[in-house]
Order: structure tokens, then C-alpha cells, then sequence
């Protein structure tokens, strides 16, 4: 198997069939290249299921039983086996409605050891007979991870094949089978005490934190529809799409042949040599003023359309990047994407060219009618009741049409009902169609018309009038991608979120003291939801280290989300006496620096990753690198610098991922820099480096890092212990330390 055509990974092909396997390795030893491999087409699995549990969780918008139950019927005493075993019992008892609790998209409501959680309470459900755990204790507490260990993996799962990757040694102890990898290769395999006695394991689990790990302690919810037809201002508001594509030029084939047939007709009559120059002259001047009328249409109609449609999706990206955190948790990124891509191209291309053809053949049904109404008169009373039952059969047509439109995202079936619907309406244009011709024909008999004006009137009845289905059809359909126009004019009119409106700006050198108090501060995802955090109060003085601890759940990220506002919350937070409610959104979020549970990283260059407004130089980039010991990896990458990673950064291990996201945070040296589990995906050995970065680096800055593990945080100024969403210890480490072993 290979990364890429310049880095080879080669590794063994068979294992023995043991019931338990663990494999472990430092930070890009490729721990999870093997469990990728399992998948189909790589591996055979004989006589059983598989299911895996990756480290990076997956969740689904649902509720918290639809993720865990993943379609098998529900089986209330497994079901409950299954979350006691996956320490998910009391976190479900928290949640509003229980495990009937909406997550929404990808589980935004869920802190990240919830989310851990449930994807493997999934894999555990489903019945299987071999189990790939990719790390999944990472994300989650010592006393939650040893809870799983010993009543999921070792007690559930007992009879049960089990490989699970760790870079944790005390889990090993209990495998029947270690398996050590070394840049992707298997270095070593056997028991943990063989593998001990040869010196290839070290003990380096800290017993004070053993010790007071024991005494440990331990979120919204989304479619919206319109009804009824396009308002007239919406149309006005939003007939703004261009067109990248040329309409016709030419004149129809009918007209030519309109037109041959309307010379003969008259040059039969008498005078015909009289009116030969005169004729020819008239047909050349039409000819001309309709091809200048034609393009002069085209042009005006394209560039309009142009203007306006570049208008309308300025102003809808400027109100979704503006738009609060509810919005996006409430609308799915396919529905998001779908308002960028598929009605902004139906309003380039689509919409233009319907347009001008609904104009076409709407005046080329109504020229006929006029022609003949003013050669007989008396077909007007004829024409009059044909006219009623048109619209009446139109405007039944366009309002069902419009509504299997609007379903035509959610039910591709619809398409069916959308190709009857313009069967059923063709048939009966064509029927009242044909009426009127019929009506013509007995007239010119029964009146016994000149035969010039008779077959002049009866060629365009003829012509022109079997297409007055498509005038409707085309019609129809602009009215149906106005729903597009629509849509999209309903994102630009989005509420954007109260800070941008605020234009006031703190000091250049803002925040120089760091100083930070939180005032009675509550917060609330969504109007009406629980809180997560109640009645926060804090004085935490400059340039401190502050850890933030707790089970998961406690609110450790939602004290980070308070501080970037996102979303608004109640009370008042305070950096260095300006509130951050008094200045705008954008400039309190540029003085603070966020490495989330999950690394962020684009598709494109590392460099691009490292520095995306392109401030910083080379030199700058290698320094920040050899800082978090990434500078020999990256030189081993074919173009260095200027290698390609995937979305995401799925050509990279998980633990290089966060290193990269560490070297961003030096190179971009704010005042306030906030981490999440920095240290979740990584080794022992690289924990003891991005801890001893952030303590070298980062001196000058204040770090709050929110963790589950207290050998992470030990290190900080003081420790804040948050309990259901409250404060409840602010001391330093050892105090608390002190405390829980006296509890």
C-alpha cells in the first residue's frame, strides 16, 4: 500500500486469529493504516461481521437512539447494556428529551467524547464478530476510559475478535497479543511481558497521575418550505441571472415559411409585376429591423441578468458568512451547498434562456391571434371563452407544477410527476388549438372570405397556434426557477449575527494585559434550550495558564464558545475593561486563537495550511515547524513545503494533523490562545512535546486548554473545574489534587 508515489509503507500481510490484539506506536507509525486495510476488497474476513470504530466519530443528524441503533430493530435490554457499557447513561439522562434528543448536523450538539461515544455504542449494537477500534479512549476522560475498557471492550465484547490501535501502555497489559509498529513496520509482536522483557515497552505511565486520576471527577436541533407562488417583487428582486450562453440569432424556419407563403398569396393576386420591388423592399426592411431588434434584446436581456445575479450572490455570501452558529446547525451543509451551486447555475443558465423563449412563443401564439381577429372580426366571440378556459387550465398548471418543483430536491420521483404534468396540459392546449382553427376554417366558408386574407390567417392559425402548449410549458418554467431566485433571495435577507452590526474598535495593542472576568456569565446554543453554562464567575489574571477540566459534557468547550461568542451569551465577559459585547464580532475573534478536538486542515499546499494570507516567510514557516518537531517529516514529503494534502488532511496521521494546527498557533502568536484536547491523538513522548511547546512558545501569550486528562493540564497557573455547567473548583493544581484524595 502507498500514501503517495514517493512514500512506501510495507507491512505484514497475515495475522494470527487471535481474540485480542493490540497494536501500538508512536505518532506516525501508521497504528491506523492497518485498520483501513480491513476494509473490502483488502482483507477476507472468513466466517463472520466486522464493524469498525474509527477515531475521528461520526454522527448523523437524528436523534441520539437513531445513531446508536444504525437501523437494527430496538432491543431495550441490549440497548441499555450497550450505553451503560459505554458510560453514555447519565449524559443521556441530561439531555432534554433523553435519547429522543436531536444532535443535529454531524452532532454539533454533542461535545466530542459524546460524540466518541455514541459512534462506538453503534458498533457495539450492531451484531459482529470482529471489532476494529481505532483508538477510540483518546477523546474521553481516564475514569469514563477505563470504564469503557473494562465493561465494553474486556466484559461485552468478551467473545468477541478485537484489534484495537492505542498509544496508551495500560491497556496493553490485558491483550493477548501485542503487535509494536515502527514506521510502518511491524517491529515486534507477543505478550505485554515478553514485549516488556525485551526492553521494547516503557513504562511510562506517571503513578501520581494514576493516583489522582482515581478521585477524578468525571447539546440542537432542522427544514424549512415555502408555499404558494412567487410574489410580484420577488420577481423584480430577483430576475437577476445572467447567462453564459447565445441565443439564436436566426429567425425561425416558420417565419420563412410564413412569409413565402404570405408573398404567393398576394403576388397571385392582380398587379403582381407593380408590387414585386415594393414587397421585396418591405420583407428586406423587416428582415433587418428584426435581426437589430434580436440582438439588441439579447444583449440588454444577458447583461442585465449578468449584473444581477452577481449581485444576489455577493450579497448571499456575505449574509451566510454573517449568519449566527444556529443557522448552520439548523441547515444541513448539503442544503448550504445546494443554494451555491445549483440554483446560483440555474440562475446563470437556466433562467436567461427560458426567459427569452418564453418571450418568443408567447408572442408567437399571441400574433396569430391578433392577425385573425383583424381579419374577422366575429372570431373574437369565438376566441373569448377559449381565453377563459386557457388561464383557467394555466394557473392550475403553474401552482402544481411550482409545488413538485419545490419537492423536487427532497423526492427525485417528483421528476415523473413533473413530465406528466406537461403531457396533461400539452393535450389540452392542443384541443383548444384546434377548436380555434376549426372556427377559422367554417368562418372563411360560411363568409365567404377573399382567399388572400383566408389563407394568410389559416397559415398562421396553423403555424403559430400547435405551439401555444410550449409558451405554457416555458412559461411554467420560469415561474418554476424563480423558486431558485427565491431560495437564494431568502439567504441574502438572512440575520447576521448582533456583533457585526457594532462598529466600534478596541485599541491597536488590544488585549496587552490579558486580563479576563466573566460576570455572571450564562450561554445558550438555541432561544429556549438548556443551559450549558449557568452563572459563570471568574477573575483570571494576565498571561496565566489556565486549565480547564471535567468530564465530558461539563462544558469545557462551551466556556472556549463563550469567549468567541459564538453564540451570544448572557452576562458580560471583560478583556482587559472593554466588555466584548461593546466592540465588534470580528475584532474580538482575531485576538483569540481556537485549536479545536478535531484539526482543521484545507485541501492544498501545506504552505497554504500553515499560512493562509500569505504574511509569513519561508524561513518563518520552518522555524514553527522544527518547533513541533514536524521539520524532518515535511523534508521527507515530495515538494516540502508545497506538498498537497487531501480534505481534511486525510494523506497524514491524525497526531500530524494537530501538530500542523500547534504550528499555525505559533506562527500566528495571538494574545489569547485557546486549546481543546490538544494532546488527544498523540503519543506520550509527542505529549511531553506540544505540552513543552506551549510552556517555551507561548510564555508571553495566556493559554486556556480545556482537557480530560489532568497530566495535560498539570503544568497550568490553576485549574478550572466545571461540574454540569457551573464552577466548581478555581484553584491551583496540586489543592485540587489534595482535595479529591482527601474526598
Amino acid at each position: 500500500m502507498r500514501w503517495s508515489e514517493t512514500a512506501a509503507v510495507r507491512k505484514r500481510r497475515t495475522a494470527p486469529p487471535l481474540d485480542s490484539k493490540t497494536k501500538y506506536g508512536r505518532r506516525r507509525y501508521k497504528k491506523s493504516t492497518p485498520m483501513r486495510d480491513c476494509q473490502p476488497m483488502k482483507y477476507t474476513i472468513k466466517n463472520g461481521i466486522k464493524r469498525s470504530s474509527i477515531n475521528t466519530a461520526w454522527v448523523f443528524s437524528g436523534t441520539t437512539r437513531a445513531n446508536i441503533l444504525f437501523g437494527f430493530s430496538y432491543d431495550d435490554s441490549k440497548y441499555t447494556r450497550v450505553i451503560e457499557a459505554c458510560a453514555l447513561t447519565d449524559d443521556i439522562q441530561q439531555f432534554p428529551n433523553t435519547d429522543q434528543t436531536l444532535v443535529g448536523q454531524r452532532g454539533v450538539v454533542l461535545s466530542g467524547g459524546q460524540r466518541t461515544r455514541i459512534s462506538l455504542a453503534r458498533a457495539v449494537y450492531g451484531y459482529a464478530d470482529v471489532y476494529l477500534l481505532d483508538d477510540p479512549l483518546s477523546a474521553v476522560d481516564f475514569r469514563v476510559g477505563q470504564h469503557i475498557f473494562e465493561k465494553c471492550i474486556k466484559q461485552l465484547l468478551r467473545n468477541k475478535t478485537r484489534m484495537m490501535t492505542s498509544h496508551q501502555e495500560d491497556h496493553m497489559k490485558h491483550a493477548d497479543e501485542v503487535i509494536v509498529l515502527c514506521k510502518g513496520r511491524v517491529l515486534e509482536g507477543g505478550s505485554f511481558l515478553e514485549l516488556q522483557d525485551k526492553g521494547i515497552l516503557s513504562n511510562t505511565i506517571d503513578p501520581l497521575y494514576k493516583k489522582i486520576s482515581k478521585h477524578n471527577t468525571d447539546e440542537k436541533f432542522v427544514g424549512e418550505e415555502e408555499n404558494g407562488s412567487v410574489g410580484a417583487a420577488l420577481c423584480f428582486a430577483g430576475m437577476e441571472s445572467p447567462s453564459k450562453e447565445t441565443r439564436s440569432l436566426l429567425m425561425p424556419k416558420e417565419d420563412w415559411e410564413i412569409g413565402v407563403i404570405s408573398s404567393k398569396l398576394y403576388w397571385t393576386t392582380p398587379s403582381r409585376s407593380e408590387r414585386l420591388v415594393k414587397l421585396s423592399s418591405v420583407y428586406g426592411c423587416l428582415a433587418v429591423v428584426s435581426l437589430l431588434f434580436i440582438l439588441t434584446r439579447t444583449y440588454v436581456l444577458l447583461s442585465y441578468f449578468l449584473r444581477c445575479s452577481k449581485r444576489l450572490h455577493d450579497k448571499m455570501v456575505v449574509a451566510t458568512l454573517q449568519a449566527p452558529f444556529l443557522f448552520f446547525d439548523s441547515n444541513s451543509l448539503g442544503r448550504i451547498l445546494n443554494r451555491f451551486s445549483k440554483d446560483i447555475g440555474q440562475l446563470d443558465e437556466q433562467l436567461p434562456r427560458t426567459f427569452q423563449l418564453a418571450i418568443d412563443s408567447t408572442l408567437n401564439v399571441l400574433a396569430p391571434l391578433i392577425v385573425t381577429a383583424f381579419i374577422n372580426p366575429w372570431l373574437i366571440f369565438i376566441l373569448m371563452p377559449l381565453i377563459v378556459v386557457a388561464i383557467h387550465l394555466s394557473t392550475y398548471y403553474f401552482k402544481t407544477s411550482q409545488e413538485l418543483k419545490r419537492h423536487h430536491d427532497v423526492l427525485n420521483q417528483a421528476n415523473i410527476l413533473v413530465m406528466a404534468g406537461g403531457k396533461w396540459i400539452s393535450v389540452r392546449f392542443e384541443i383548444l388549438a384546434s377548436l380555434f382553427v376549426s372556427a377559422v376554417a367554417f368562418s372563411a366558408v360560411i363568409m365567404s372570405q377573399e382567399a388572400t386574407f383566408a389563407g394568410l390567417a389559416f397559415a398562421y392559425v396553423v403555424k403559430r397556434l400547435g405551439r401555444c402548449h410550449y409558451a405554457i410549458r416555458t412559461t411554467s418554467e420560469v415561474e418554476d426557477l424563480m423558486t431558485s431566485v427565491e431560495r437564494v433571495f431568502t439567504y441574502t435577507k438572512l440575520e447576521c449575527e448582533h456583533g457585526y452590526m457594532i462598529k466600534r474598535r478596541p485599541p491597536e495593542n488590544w488585549p496587552n494585559k490579558r486580563n479576563i472576568i466573566f460576570k455572571e456569565v450564562s450561554l445558550r446554543y438555541y432561544p429556549g434550550g438548556p443551559q450549558v453554562l449557568k452563572n459563570i464567575k471568574l477573575n483570571i489574571k494576565g498571561g496565566a495558564k489556565i486549565g480547564v477540566a471535567g468530564r465530558t459534557g461539563a462544558g469545557k468547550s462551551s466556556f472556549v464558545a463563550a469567549l468567541m461568542r459564538m453564540p451570544e451569551s448572557c452576562g458580560e465577559v471583560i478583556i482587559d475593561g472593554i466588555p466584548i459585547k461593546a466592540i465588534n464580532l470580528q475584532e474580538t475573534r482575531r485576538c483569540i486563537f481556537v485549536l479545536g478536538q478535531s484539526p482543521l486542515l484545507f485541501s492544498g499546499s501545506l504552505r497554504k495550511n500553515l499560512d493562509l494570507t500569505e504574511q509569513f516567510t519561508d524561513a518563518n514557516l520552518w522555524l514553527v515547524l522544527q518547533d513541533v518537531q514536524l521539520k524532518e517529516s515535511v523534508k521527507s514529503l515530495h515538494g516540502q513545503l508545497d506538498h498537497e494534502l487531501l480534505e481534511n488532511g486525510a494523506n497524514i496521521s491524525v497526531g500530524e494533523r494537530q501538530l500542523i494546527c500547534l504550528a499555525r498557533v505559533l506562527l500566528q502568536r495571538n494574545k489569547i490562545i485557546a486549546l481543546d484536547e490538544p494532546t488527544a491523538n498523540v503519543d506520550p513522548e509527542r505529549e511531553k512535546t506540544i505540552l513543552g511547546v506551549v510552556r517555551e512558545k507561548l510564555r508571553d501569550s495566556m493559554v486556556i486548554t480545556a482537557a480530560h486528562q489532568l497530566n495535560t493540564i498539570k503544568d497550568c497557573d490553576k485549574i478550572l473545574l466545571l461540574k454540569h455547567g457551573t464552577v466548581a473548583e478555581f484553584e491551583k493544581f496540586i489543592y485540587i489534587c489534595i482535595k479529591r484524595i482527601a474526598v
